[in-house]
């Protein structure tokens, strides 16, 4: 809520910051709320059609590949750092 101070013989409003916390706090609690609904749609399971899935498997490999194939996919190919001269 506003209030006046006097300063140097002028009244001035002043406002106070409780209003701008609380806007903070509601834009944070907003931000976790739409972080978890974000995170709650990605997760969602979709249903298809055994036809929209081999389509799916032709287009991606990665759906139908096994938890280890999409673990090595992710980490990429291995590679040589040759560290005798360091």
């Amino acid at each position: 809520m506003d209030a006046v101070e006097p300063h140097n013989g002028i009244i001035t409003p002043v406002r106070r910051h409780t209003s701008a916390r609380a806007d903070f706090r509601r834009r944070r609690e907003m931000s976790i709320f739409n972080a978890y609904q974000a995170r709650f749609e990605a997760t969602c399971e979709e249903e298809m059609s055994l036809q929209e899935y081999l389509d799916l498997c032709r287009s991606e490999p990665g759906a139908y590949a096994t938890a280890a194939e999409r673990m090595l996919e992710s980490i990429g190919e291995p590679e040589l750092v040759d560290t005798r001269d360091d």
